[in-house]
């Protein structure tokens, strides 16, 4: 959805890019965090909850 009208309008005439600059610190620790929960969630798993 998203993807492709950005891809075919150029970040919705550069408006999408701009939120993104913007946006970046939050949407890169969005990304980190869910990455953690994944990763604890495989290790917990591997490990029986201990940690």
């Amino acid at each position: 959805g998203w993807g492709i009208l950005y891809f075919f309008t150029g970040g919705l005439c550069f408006i999408g890019t701009i939120v993104d600059i913007v946006k970046y610190r939050s949407i890169a620790f969005d990304a980190n965090i869910k990455e953690a929960q994944r990763t604890y969630a495989l290790v917990a798993g591997q490990t029986g909850g201990r940690y």
